[in-house]
């Protein structure tokens, strides 16, 4: 048995180690509140980039209006900018510019003129229709030589407020230069003109779009210019900034005041803890006879007997029990997922058939197409919405001594209840029977082999086995190396412009097709790193 000088001994020990954890919970609280509020000052600091979806360009003659197509991507928080170069503006002037037959505005200060008569030009519509539709720029009156029109989609826009800084400038010489200041996140687009109508070319490090407009991103001022090759002339310089959308900050709880932390408890003597004693099962009491006398149903009558009550009483009336109902689980019922549609494609184009030409039809499943999978994943799913859903292929066709006997170009079409891209190639009407091997390329992807041997007979069709190309060969030389990479790189552009890139390999870099190199690219060209060379 614990005497009473060990019982408060106990009792003090347990409260020093009750003071220490209160202690120590507010002072983690303490801690955990005030790094909550950096987090929270942080993310509400903290936006999204814009990012350049892509670019469109026309130029017109004298004319009314001018008019061509730009596609507009699936992206969040779009912004639609037209820019537009009129050479002479003393007689021609845009009236209205519409995209998809809905009205554009334009840019608040956003357009200047030289003291030649040359303008510049930028209208823009918020949230523009995803997909391809007609721009349609219409002038006021006709002008020598024309106007030159511009278009480009950015996403990651602030929809409320869609731009900061907007300045113009102009002036005469071999180059123009206009200065804009940009927010966190932001691009800035700019737009030039020179009155001689020459060739002009933006400044290093400008990404230019279609012929007379660029944009360039980073915060703070930024400064733009052109130089213009045809020599000096007249020229007019607009630049707007682009803001990038405001990220709602996360919601978190705010740190605790001082007054927060428990004060420090005042010290109770802790009576001992009794010692529990065991529980015992009691024994149910024996049920009780009934001495009651049952209850003459006159009683209960009307009229009411009249009966005097026994010395046990009257046994009371047995209530009916009604049953509880017992309610039915109806089953949850199980939700279908809804499928996303797949892009419609056109009809695949069939091969004008020539009286006794040898045809061979082929399947091919790319890396990072469909269900091509990759070098990693062969069973991986990739992108189905393609920016260029049909591909040349080049079939090099062998004989049993492995020389090569023919090189055909055809065309392929993706067809996506396949997952891969499908066509027939013509040899012509001069190809022998025998037997051959068969290797197949296109564009981005090492040359594949056809497996097996296959017997080809003039003047049929032959559908050959399904064939899977490796990605990565971005310049073609049918092998996957630094090269390759380095052209990557260059053309990389998930947050900020490409490094080095022109407009081909812009698309030679896009791996997956999506009209983006991005982490998705690269992603897929590293694992595909595995294979150096091609068939």
């Amino acid at each position: 048995m614990n005497s009473p000088s060990t019982n408060q001994f106990f009792s003090k020990f347990k409260f020093s180690l009750a003071a220490i954890a209160v202690l120590g919970i507010g002072l983690v609280a303490a801690i955990l509140g005030t790094q909550s509020s950096q987090d929270q000052r942080t993310r509400a600091s903290v936006g999204i980039p814009v990012a350049y979806d892509r670019g469109s360009t026309s130029t017109v003659a004298p004319g009314s209006s001018v008019r061509w197509n730009h596609t507009t991507s699936n992206q969040t928080d779009r912004l639609l900018l037209v820019s537009v170069s009129v050479i002479d503006s003393t007689i021609d002037r845009v009236s209205s510019v519409t995209y998809s037959g809905q009205n554009l505005t334009q840019v608040p200060g956003g357009t200047r003129a030289c003291s030649a008569g040359c303008r510049s030009e930028v209208w823009y519509l918020i949230n523009p229709p995803v997909g391809t539709f007609s721009v349609s720029v219409y002038m006021s009156g006709t002008s020598s030589p024309g106007i030159v029109v511009n278009g480009a989609t950015f996403y990651n826009v602030d929809q409320v407020n869609p731009f900061g800084n907007v300045m113009t400038n102009s002036g005469y010489g071999t180059s123009s230069s206009v200065n804009v200041t940009a927010g966190t996140g932001g691009v800035v687009f700019d737009v030039a003109n020179a009155s001689n109508g020459g060739t002009i070319q933006p400044r290093s490090g400008q990404v230019k779009i279609g012929t007379s407009s660029s944009y360039t991103g980073g915060s703070g001022t930024q400064s733009l210019g052109w130089s213009l090759l045809n020599g000096s002339t007249y020229w007019a310089n607009v630049g707007v900034a682009i803001n990038q959308v405001a990220q709602t900050p996360t919601a978190l709880p705010p740190p605790p005041s001082a007054t927060q932390v428990p004060p420090t408890p005042t010290y109770t003597p802790v009576p001992p803890t009794p010692t529990a004693l065991p529980t015992q099962t009691p024994t149910p009491a024996p049920t009780a006879v009934p001495t009651c006398t049952p209850r003459p149903a006159c009683l209960d009558a009307q009229p009411r007997c009249l009966l005097p009550e026994p010395a046990g009483g009257f046994c009371p009336t047995t209530a009916t029990v009604i049953p509880t109902p017992t309610a039915t689980v109806a089953p949850t019922p199980t939700q279908v997922p809804t499928a996303t549609p797949l892009p419609t494609i056109p009809p695949e184009p069939t091969a004008t058939p020539v009286p006794g030409a040898t045809m061979v039809r082929v399947n091919l499943l790319m890396h990072g197409i469909g269900r091509g999978g990759d070098s990693v994943s062969a069973n991986s799913q990739g992108n189905y919405y393609l920016q260029r859903p049909q591909r040349t292929v080049s079939m090099d066709v062998y004989d049993v001594e492995n020389r090569l006997v023919i090189s055909k170009l055809g065309t392929v079409l993706f067809d996506p209840s396949f997952g891969g891209f499908s066509g027939a190639i013509d040899l012509g009407t001069a190809f022998p029977t025998g037997i051959y091997t068969i290797k197949v390329k296109t564009d981005q992807y090492l040359r594949g082999l056809v497996s097996g041997i296959q017997t080809l007979t003039r003047g049929q069709t032959t559908e050959v086995p399904t064939v899977t190309l490796v990605a990565g060969d971005i310049n073609n030389d049918n092998q996957v190396n630094i090269v390759d990479y380095n052209i990557f790189i260059g053309c990389y552009s998930d947050l900020l412009p490409p490094i080095s890139c022109n407009d081909s390999n812009q698309i030679l870099a896009d791996l997956n097709d999506d009209g983006h190199v991005n982490q998705f690219d690269y992603n897929l060209f590293i694992r595909e790193l595995t294979n150096i060379g091609g068939q």
